[in-house]
This record gives C-alpha cells, sequence and structure tokens, in this order.
C-alpha cells in the first residue's frame, strides 16, 4: 500500500476516547479490590513520634492502616533503590516508601489505609492521630545552603545534594576585554503539571503473580524498582498502561505511593487501588523550576556576546526523584540558539523542605531559555537597542551549521546543533507577529483603553533521546498485526504514529494494526515518553521491524508462490505477485506456518514465526 508516512489521518485512537470508551486506570476493575488512602504530614519537618489508628481500624469497611514497618516484611529496602547516571551519590536523597520516623515536606506519606472503598479510606485516613514534634525547615534554596541553616533531615551533614561547574572558554579574558559588563539576577518559581488524570496505580497478587497497572510514563522503569524494591522474580512480575489522562514529565518518576501501593497487596494478598486526588497533586507530584540565577554579563561595543558567569541554585525538594539533570540541563543549555564565546556557572543542588523537583514539561531547558532571554532584554534596555536586533547579532549564524558547542551532555556526547536558519527563522516571526508597527498599534489601544504587549523569545531542545525504544511487530495466524513497544501512550497520538509506519510497510491500513504501548509482557526493553523522543526512537524501531516482517513473508511466500522475492508486493494483508494479483498468500497463513507443526522442517533461510523484535 505505502504512502501513509507523513499522510494525514484519522486518528486511530480518538473513536473510543470521544464516545467515553477509553480505559484509564480508575476504569480497570478487579473482584475484591481495596481502596487506598494515606495519611499526609501536614508539616514541612517533623519527627513522627507515635501513630495511634485504633479509631480508623474499627471502622466498618477499613481493613488494615499500614505504616512502613508493617510493610517491611515485603520489602527488600525500605528505601527507593534509583540509579545516579551522573554519579553524583544522592543515597541519603532517595525517599522512602512510606516515611520512615521523620517527615520531610508537606503530604510525605505517614501510613495508608486500605477499605471497601475511597470514601471510606479517607474518612479513616483522616481519624489516624500522628503525633509530631515539629523540627526547623528551611523553604528557600539560598537559605538552604546557609551553614546555619537547619538541615532538611537529620541524616544529613548538609543541605547542598550536588555541586558542579559547567564551564567552558576562557571566562576571565572575555570580562577582561569586555566594553560593558552587567549583573542579573533572576528567579523562577515554582509550577506543577496538572494532567486531566493524575496519578494512579491497581496492583493484583495472585497466585504467586504481580499484575500492576500503572498511571506511567515509564512502565519498564516502575517494573525495575519494584523487582529491586520487593525482591520479585522477573517472571512473577508485570506492568502494564492503560489509557494515560495526560503525562507532562511526573508521571515518568516512580514514587514512594507506587511502592507502598504493591507492597501492601503482596502483604495482604488483596488487590489494592490508589487513584491519586487533585490535591494531592498539588502537594506530592513532582513540580517544577524553583531557581535562582546570578549572573554577570560581558559583551563587546556591538553587543555581543563575549562571556558569562555566575550561579545557579537549583532547589530539590526534600527527595531526588531522579538524578540532578535539572539543574546539568539548565546550566549547560543557558546559550541556547546564541554564540557565546565563553561560560562559567557554579550549579548548587539545594535540598528543601518542599515537594520534590523533577522532570516538567522540559526538563531544565526552558528554565535556560527564560534566563537567556531575560539578559537579551537587559542588554536591549541598557544599550539602548531594540530587542530583535540584540538577538540577531548574537544568533548562531546559518553558515555556521551544523554547529557543535564546546560543551558535552551528562552523557559525554557532542552537543551539535544539526541545522537550523535562527536569523532567518527570526526574521519571519517578527514579519508574522507585526513588529514593525507594533508601537504604532500599543499606542493606538492605549488610545481605546486597551493594554497590549510584544514579546521576544528563542528557545531550544534536543529531541529523540535515546539510546533506543523498542519495537515488536507480530502477525497472528488471523492476520491480526501487533505492535508492542516500551513507550507510552500519553496523548499525543503515539498508536496512531505507530500504526502509521507499520501499516505503511505491511500494505495495511492504519486501523487494521493493534499497539500495545508501555506493557513488560509485550517487550521486556523500553524507556518510555519523555524528552520529545518516541516517534524517532519507537517509530524507528518499528519501521525496521516491520520491514522484517515484510522481508521475512517475501521470502517464504517465494517458496510458496515460486516466484522470486523481487517480484512479490504486499498488499491489503497478502503477499502477492506483481501483475499477477491471484498468485497470493495471506500473511496470516504464513504467520500460521510460521508456527510450525511438529515434524515438519522450514526453509533452510528461514526462521519460526512472523514478527520482529528492534531495539
Amino acid at each position: 500500500m505505502g504512502g501513509l508516512i507523513g499522510a494525514r489521518i484519522p486518528r486511530v485512537e480518538d473513536g473510543a476516547l470521544l464516545l467515553g470508551q477509553g480505559r484509564f486506570i480508575d476504569d480497570i476493575g478487579v473482584a475484591g479490590v481495596w481502596h487506598a488512602a494515606f495519611v499526609r504530614s501536614p508539616h514541612p519537618h517533623a519527627a513522627v513520634r507515635r501513630i495511634d489508628a485504633q479509631a480508623a481500624r474499627v471502622l466498618p469497611g477499613v481493613h488494615a492502616v499500614l505504616t512502613l514497618d508493617d510493610l517491611a516484611p515485603v520489602l527488600a529496602n525500605r528505601r527507593m533503590l534509583r540509579h545516579s547516571n551522573s554519579g553524583t551519590p544522592l543515597d541519603r536523597y532517595w525517599s522512602f516508601a512510606l516515611a520512615d520516623a521523620e517527615v520531610s515536606y508537606v503530604g510525605e506519606a505517614v501510613a495508608m489505609v486500605l477499605a471497601e472503598n475511597r470514601y471510606l479510606a479517607e474518612d479513616a485516613a483522616a481519624m489516624v492521630a500522628v503525633e509530631y514534634d515539629v523540627l526547623a525547615s528551611v523553604a528557600d534554596a539560598r537559605a538552604a545552603i546557609e551553614r546555619a541553616a537547619p538541615a532538611v533531615r537529620r541524616e544529613l551533614n548538609s543541605n547542598i545534594a550536588a555541586a558542579y561547574k559547567i564551564t567552558y572558554g576562557d571566562v576571565e579574558t572575555a570580562f577582561a576585554g569586555a566594553a560593558h559588563v552587567f549583573h542579573e539576577e533572576l528567579w523562577q518559581h515554582r509550577g506543577g503539571a496538572h494532567p486531566i488524570e493524575g496519578r494512579g496505580i491497581l496492583a493484583e497478587w495472585r497466585d504467586g503473580t504481580m499484575t500492576v497497572w500503572a498511571s506511567t510514563q515509564k512502565a519498564h522503569d516502575l517494573f525495575q524498582s519494584l523487582t529491586a524494591l520487593l525482591d520479585f522474580d522477573e517472571s512473577r512480575l508485570r506492568v502494564a498502561t492503560p489509557d494515560i489522562g495526560g503525562g507532562f514529565g511526573p508521571k515518568l518518576c516512580v514514587y514512594p505511593e507506587d511502592i507502598a501501593v504493591v507492597a501492601a497487596a503482596k502483604l495482604v494478598e488483596r488487590p489494592i487501588k490508589w487513584i491519586e486526588d487533585r490535591r494531592e497533586h498539588f502537594t506530592n507530584a513532582a513540580q517544577e523550576r524553583d531557581q535562582y540565577w546570578v549572573l554577570d554579563i560581558g559583551v563587546d561595543a556591538n553587543a555581543k556576546l563575549l562571556g558569562i558567569r555566575g550561579r545557579l541554585i537549583h532547589d530539590l525538594g526534600a527527595y531526588a526523584l531522579q538524578d540532578v539533570n535539572i539543574p546539568y540541563n539548565s546550566a549547560s543549555m543557558l546559550s541556547g540558539p546564541y554564540m557565546l564565546p565563553a561560560l562559567a556557572i557554579d550549579v548548587i543542588v539545594a535540598a528543601t523542605n518542599k515537594t520534590p523537583v523533577s522532570s516538567v514539561r522540559g526538563a531544565g531547558y526552558p528554565q535556560a531559555a527564560f534566563a537567556m532571554e531575560r539578559v537579551m532584554d537587559r542588554l536591549a534596555r541598557e544599550l539602548r537597542l531594540d530587542r530583535a536586533e540584540v538577538r540577531r547579532r548574537n544568533l548562531i549564524p546559518a553558515e555556521k551549521m551544523p554547529y557543535t558547542k564546546p560543551l558535552k551532555a551528562r552523557s559525554g556526547a557532542a552537543m551539535c546543533y544539526d541545522s537550523g536558519d535562527y536569523p532567518a527563522c527570526q526574521a519571519q516571526a517578527l514579519q508574522a507577529a507585526g513588529w514593525q508597527d507594533f508601537p504604532q498599534r500599543q499606542a493606538a489601544a492605549r488610545r481605546e483603553g486597551r493594554y497590549i504587549g510584544i514579546g521576544l523569545a528563542h528557545g531550544i531542545k534536543g529531541t529523540g533521546r535515546g539510546p533506543f525504544e523498542s519495537g515488536l511487530v507480530r502477525v497472528s495466524n488471523t492476520g491480526r498485526v501487533s505492535v508492542f513497544t516500551g513507550a507510552a501512550a500519553i496523548g499525543q497520538g503515539l498508536r496512531t504514529a505507530l500504526a502509521q509506519i507499520c501499516a505503511n510497510e505491511l500494505g495495511l491500513r492504519a486501523q487494521d494494526i493493534t499497539v500495545v504501548p508501555g506493557d513488560t509482557a509485550g517487550v521486556s526493553l523500553g524507556l518510555g515518553a519523555f524528552a520529545s523522543r518516541q516517534t524517532v526512537t519507537a517509530g524507528s524501531s518499528v519501521l525496521l521491524a516491520a520491514r522484517a516482517v515484510a522481508d521475512k513473508a517475501k521470502k517464504l511466500a517465494s517458496h510458496m508462490l515460486e516466484a522470486a522475492e523481487h517480484d512479490l508486493e504486499i498488499v491489503n494483508g497478502e503477499v502477492r505477485v506483481v501483475g499477477a494479483p491471484q498468485l497470493s498468500i495471506k500473511l496470516g497463513e504464513l504467520a500460521r506456518i510460521l508456527k510450525g507443526a511438529p515434524g515438519y522442517g522450514f526453509p533452510a533461510d528461514i526462521d519460526p514465526g512472523l514478527d520482529a523484535n528492534v531495539n
């Protein structure tokens, strides 16, 4: 069939969603399920002295009130086990499945209630009496790094989780030769993601096997965390994602609630479901930004950048949900699309008694763009130049492409801008926005009592983050084609994209393809949804896998139809001879044959199964 890649087609997932037939985490029903609600700290920092759950336990319909000590028998480790790719030792910044004698931010889970329904669970949680000794807390990252600051947790000798430099070029020479030097201090307040569907997880322990459904962007990451923290045999654990009502970053983390719910299901041997409410999302889901920038900017007489030096203080929150990638991304991408000969930024990652900060909508890159664009506006204001002109003078020119920055990514890979004409892009944007005549339009609006403004900003971000994504294409003996991938469908049309790619290679329609994302039973490897990557990585794997399936189908069909492979084509789910469509065999029949029959072999150059897996 072909011609599908790049074509505009209806999204294959939308029919069910628009008719209310989507299957989200709270739509999954399991017999005998108990519902969880969490008892959460009202204090930013306190010691937990005593938990009295007697009044809650005697309520009708309440089955259990569990603390970390109660979960300990099924936990291989009371603390989250995460991997720091940067090599930064963050062991004391990993959170606990439930608070362990101390709470470090408002909303940290202290205990969990299991009941017949969520209403009873919440009522019971409100009746759990927790005795706290309130401790000193710190909410400002700048104050947290002072020597006299109270410790975010008593186990910490310092609130500085990490400190490092992002530097290149000769900064001292740059500032010594600068015609103008300016100082800028910036703060970027906190924010959240707030997808229409919050977090949620359902765990079912049955006959020694755990099945977990989760609204997560990284099913395989959750799988790995559960195998480590609950000591599961991998063959006895499955993590699957239903429809997901938005991700935006917070759902790529593994949270204490995830571990607690699965541990509870194993402990009480009953299915357990927890659905995050909006208040919990405000106080507990990963947040973003909260950075302080102190910058000196050196420019020449023509307003061209010579160097930037300064400090970035990044608020980590009480725990590390991931590595320290956010501030690294911010500092290393400060220059954005501009030529910057020298850079020296001291990065300090500070713990505070607040909700943890992690990847949300850009993972540190928007923070860098904000800081740099404020710098550009400052230069224009101080030097009395047009804001667009200051940017034009500093943008990387088209003739410099591909442009390799004098700085490497966290992985050690080169930062290479492969293409682009930033000055031309800006010129087109200015023309479309009516930049030149805006002052006249603004004055006219002011006379009418309307206040309008116009801003200008550039942003640049790497996409297609690797190193891989899984793509398994399989044809059943009914002719149905399935695509399995570790990628996650979080609202951008992943199922359509992968179905379109696969159908293009197998002569089918996109609606003929079933895409199963984020299911560890489908593929053993996967990274998930983040960093604008899935069409590039999963799409490439599915493309190669579909081509391999097509080649295999033609190879077997060539034996059966007694035709050369190059004389065959795949159209409408069957392999046929070009120019003689009556000579054909269906993909389903080929798949049936390749499943094998006892005592009957295959041609020497063909392996069993009409499928292919590419990572």
